[in-house]
């Protein structure tokens, strides 16, 4: 048995069969030119959440898939559905490009979706994404249920969930123990100057089993540390990465910005050497300004369908660029599968 307290990745609790992906029917790239969409009223101390609002309205997949209303139009859902919410919201950005609106929609449901949300937290963002990720999944479930389709598999699966292999062997008895673990975001805890690419090849390595994990073996019943190494059965199409410093006394002057590539291979990290490529390309960064325990302000880069790179803060959204997109004190990265 494995506990994933402190390990890289956040685990999905749903059961999982590691020997198939999730379908994938997708666009992955937009199917149409788009306008960037609307700024956001800025409404008590909660940046956190309106910028993880806008990295998912500028998730490709996800808008193509919204912005066709293949949900609303056939959704017979009672109560509040969360497709629906987000769907309306992400319309209602586009159209309003240029302009202002209130996503009140969502952040009606916030104590709801996010019941231990304070506002002005550093981990705020990543909170209310793994929330919202949530909800859409349990939405879309309800919804395939009331048609009477009996797959497990959602949109949220499609786009966001990957699982990750954790190979072990017993120092006791020789046992192979290999260990799957859906996940949604992966978090790198990284160390100033940040880089992402180096910590996440730290990560990955075969290392001494300590705090972050216990192994049991299942043959001899013995207990205690083992080599392991872990790898990728399957990525998602869009991997969000949680860069989370190391330090947990952070302050805003110890935050220094980090390097991320705007070009992501995963292809060294899969369990399976494979002759394809596993390439990702940055289109979100959500920002920590004025890092504090208590209160902090959330801004975010996004690349848009026009593939110019937008900032966008609260109710201010602006044209931009790809070198001032590469070089922020990142919390949350957004990158979408390109080959």
């Amino acid at each position: 048995m494995i506990s994933s307290r402190g390990s890289l990745f956040s685990a999905v609790l749903s059961p999982m069969d590691p020997n198939t992906a999730p379908e994938n029917n997708l666009d992955l790239k937009w199917r149409q030119v788009l306008p960037p969409g609307a700024g956001l009223e800025r409404r008590g101390n909660s940046s956190s959440v309106r910028v993880v609002l806008q990295c998912l309205t500028h998730t490709a997949p996800l808008a193509n898939y919204m912005l066709s209303e293949e949900h609303s139009r056939t959704c017979q859902q009672s109560g509040v559905c969360m497709m629906c919410v987000l769907g309306k919201h992400m319309i209602s950005a586009f159209k309003h490009s240029g302009q202002i609106i209130q996503p009140v929609g969502v952040t009606s449901l916030l104590s709801r979706l996010f019941p231990d949300f304070k506002p002005g937290l550093p981990e705020s963002s990543i909170g209310f994404y793994k929330a919202v990720v949530e909800a859409l999944h349990q939405s879309d479930l309800n919804g395939r249920k009331r048609n009477g389709q009996t797959t497990e598999d959602s949109l949220v699966k499609q786009i966001f969930e990957g699982t990750v292999q954790h190979a072990l062997t017993c120092p006791a008895c020789g046992e192979l123990h290999l260990v799957f673990t859906p996940f949604r975001e992966l978090i790198v805890s990284t160390e100033a100057p940040g880089n992402v690419t180096r910590d996440l090849t730290w990560y990955m390595m075969v290392e001494q089993l300590g705090f972050t994990l216990q192994f049991n073996c299942r043959r001899c019943k013995r207990s205690g540390h083992s080599h392991y190494k872990t790898t990728f059965l399957h990525l998602p199409n869009v991997l969000v990465i949680n860069a989370k410093p190391r330090d947990e006394e952070v302050t805003a002057k110890t935050v220094k910005p980090m390097r991320y590539p705007e070009d992501l291979d995963m292809r060294p990290f899969m369990s399976q050497p494979s002759a394809k490529t596993e390439m990702y390309q940055l289109y979100g960064v959500t920002v920590l300004e004025n890092y504090k325990k208590d209160r902090s302000h959330s801004y975010c880069y996004v690349k848009g369908s026009d593939e110019q790179w937008y900032i966008m803060d609260d109710d201010k959204v602006s044209l931009s660029n790809r070198r001032s997109a590469l070089e922020q004190k990142a919390s949350l990265l957004f990158y979408v599968r390109s080959s």
